[in-house]
């Protein structure tokens, strides 16, 4: 009995221990994402102004606090209630994995880079 407890107990840790790999990943995809993002917005706005940022929250944000301290204070605010939610999600054993949350706002950012990628480019 106490082997079978103990192989319980092993594979439940092992389990646990997957599903928190799982998370750190998706959560170091999406500061990745938000430090690409971050930077082509700031070269973006250096050569073509602060009215080619496409969001009026973050442009009005920029617009008072600079673009370095507009940009940072908005990410990290926008990274922590991400992480907080998926976590939560987790947590409370919601249908959907946290970690979803975390990869589609990954996708979200990168979005956001290619289109600061393709202002350089003239498709016409």
């Amino acid at each position: 009995m106490s082997s079978v407890t103990t192989m319980d107990s092993l594979n439940k840790f092992k389990g646990y221990i997957n599903k928190i790999k799982g998370f750190r990943i998706s959560v170091m995809l999406l500061v990745e994402s938000g430090i690409e993002d971050t930077l082509l917005t700031l070269e973006s706005i250096s050569k073509y102004g602060i009215e080619i940022e496409a969001n009026p929250i973050l442009r009005e944000v920029v617009k008072h606090l600079g673009a370095v301290p507009g940009l940072l204070s908005v990410k990290v605010l926008v990274l922590a209630i991400t992480v907080y939610t998926a976590h939560m999600m987790n947590k409370t054993n919601c249908k959907i994995r946290g970690e979803y949350l975390l990869y589609g706002a990954s996708i979200c950012w990168l979005y956001g880079a290619v289109s600061n990628l393709l202002l350089d480019q003239s498709f016409f």
